[in-house]
């Protein structure tokens, strides 16, 4: 297993998360540009959605780690936090994502970039997370949607 430090967390990056890339991308049978960015854009949306988990756990006072393995991450610490900081915790994944979403849509619309290889990753990288948002958002345990619903319904059902 690979590890990181980065912005005061540990990373640990299990070899299922790296043999997902490459089967999920393609570079296992080859090794182009394309493929090769597919693999950064999965692996980076994967790190800022758990950084969002990690930065609000950080506020709370918990000492976060992130795991990449398998089809994506988690976000564990080592500190007690109340139910509504867990929701909160839970909520900045796919929020703090959504700037992965914003960010390439604005820098398209304002033809930023004239270059067309450039425009192509902003507009991948723009619909991959809005997927993963989705996805993620989806009332299943153990993502954050199944997380976020069991909060709800323990408090108002």
């Amino acid at each position: 297993m690979a590890s990181f430090r980065f912005f005061g967390v540990n990373c640990n990056v299990h070899p299922s998360f790296l043999l997902i890339v490459l089967v999920f991308t393609g570079l296992y049978r080859d090794l182009s540009f394309v493929n090769v960015i597919l693999g950064l854009m999965l692996t980076v949306s994967l790190l800022v959605h758990e950084y969002g988990h990690a930065f609000a756990a950080i506020y709370f006072g918990a000492k976060p780690e992130i795991n990449l393995e398998g089809f994506g991450g988690t976000t564990s610490y080592r500190s007690h936090l109340t139910e509504k900081q867990e929701f909160i915790v839970t909520l900045c994944g796919p929020l703090i994502q959504t700037v992965l979403i914003i960010i390439p849509f604005l820098i398209l619309k304002f033809h930023f970039f004239e270059n067309d290889y450039v425009n192509r990753i902003l507009y991948s990288t723009m619909k991959m997370n809005i997927f993963w948002v989705i996805f993620n958002l989806l009332p299943i345990i153990p993502l954050d949607g199944g997380k976020i619903a069991r909060y709800f319904f323990e408090r108002f059902c």
